[in-house]
């Protein structure tokens, strides 16, 4: 008899065969789901838009889409333009779909959320959106027009504290802290100064630093190159003073932070590079949701959901997403598409309906239309 006829040999084969499939499906990341784009034509097209920026709320997400009409957008002086030359439309995603907030001829700069509102951050002042009702206030002017405290707010990022009339502006220089919700600034620290009180080499302009808040405390990652871990310093939000320091084996990459106070950051190890996502724990440490070896991880956006990474394994792009609620994981497949926006709601990509006029009439509250990437 034939061998390689037995039933013994048939059956070697075929698993070695179906073990070679999925090894090679696994390392490809060829179980990763593809996206399927789908019309949701209830509701009207928005005005032109140049560009969209999304922020996590409780349990949606404020969308903001500007236009601008000049033709030096992308090198314009921070302060003297004039407000007519921007237009701005405020949206809002949640369970019952993508409604319509309002529009405005302002430069919009930045946002912070909490469970109850957001307030919006322009060039002449702030405007709050009541995440129930869907109202949004009148433009608010600020007390000071001018200000160092304005360009951190258009580079930095705004983050939340246990008290909801108060936020912290981080960015690579100087911290700013507001006790009545963004109506006005006060100087709370510069971060190279904290930081060369623990490494008194002189800090480069590539110095890297990263922000989150964690109940009462502002905690600070500073890294410099790619061969060495974080320096973390911890300060209290509400004196400003210094709670520890210590430096990680790991070199932070990325820190994100949910509303709900999720903190989630992309992490490599110095020596062999090894990309892995980290969650901060209460205690202060970190804990390991995945170790993605020399897989690049990069892009991290975290809601009260989900956090969404990019992943790049074996020369294939994809995406990488977790459940925030278990750290449950799921791969994707990439969407090319240069004008998709993630809706961290259902985890979907959207592309907003955009009828290309100058100016368009959409009631407060009306749904907008817009197509769905699942």
């Amino acid at each position: 008899m034939n061998p390689f006829l037995s039933k013994r040999f048939i059956i070697l084969t075929v698993a070695f065969i179906t073990c070679l499939v999925a090894t090679i499906a696994f390392h490809f990341r060829g179980n990763a789901a593809s996206w399927t784009w789908e019309n949701q034509k209830i509701g009207s097209e928005i005005a032109n838009f140049d560009w969209v920026k999304t922020f996590p709320t409780d349990q949606g997400m404020l969308i903001v889409v500007q236009r601008s009409q000049r033709a030096g957008y992308y090198s314009y002086s921070r302060y003297n333009i004039p407000s007519h030359d921007y237009s701005y439309q405020v949206l809002l995603a949640n369970k019952t779909g993508i409604h319509y907030i309002g529009k405005g001829n302002h430069s919009f700069y930045n946002a912070a959320c909490n469970k109850a509102e957001c307030t919006l951050i322009f060039n002449d002042g702030s405007r709050v959106l009541n995440l129930a009702d869907y109202s949004i206030t009148d433009m608010e002017p600020w007390q000071e027009p001018y200000g160092e405290q304005y360009s951190t707010l258009i580079i930095g990022k705004i983050l939340n504290t246990p008290n909801d009339q108060t936020y912290l502006v981080v960015s690579n220089s100087d911290l700013f802290k507001t006790t009545d919700k963004g109506r006005t600034w006060q100087l709370f620290g510069n971060v190279r100064d904290l930081v060369k009180l623990y490494y008194p080499e002189e800090l480069v302009d590539n110095s890297h630093f990263l922000f989150a808040t964690q109940k009462n405390k502002l905690i600070v990652w500073f890294s410099y190159g790619n061969n060495m871990g974080s320096l973390e310093i911890t300060i209290n939000s509400e004196t400003g003073k210094i709670l520890g320091n210590k430096w990680l084996p790991l070199r932070i990459n990325e820190v994100e932070q949910s509303p709900n106070g999720d903190i989630y950051a992309i992490a490599q190890e110095p020596s062999r590079k090894l990309f892995s996502l980290l969650q901060f724990q209460d205690n202060g440490e970190f804990s390991v949701v995945t170790e993605n070896g020399y897989s690049q991880l990069y892009g991290l956006q975290v809601s009260n959901q989900t956090a969404l990474l990019n992943e790049t394994w074996r020369g294939e792009q994809g995406y990488l997403l977790v459940d925030v609620k278990d750290n449950q994981l799921t791969h994707r497949a990439e969407l090319n598409e240069y004008d998709k926006t993630f809706n961290s709601v259902d985890n979907t990509f959207i592309k907003l309906g955009n009828s290309y006029l100058d100016d368009v009439e959409i009631a407060n509250g009306d749904l907008v239309s817009h197509q769905i990437a699942k």
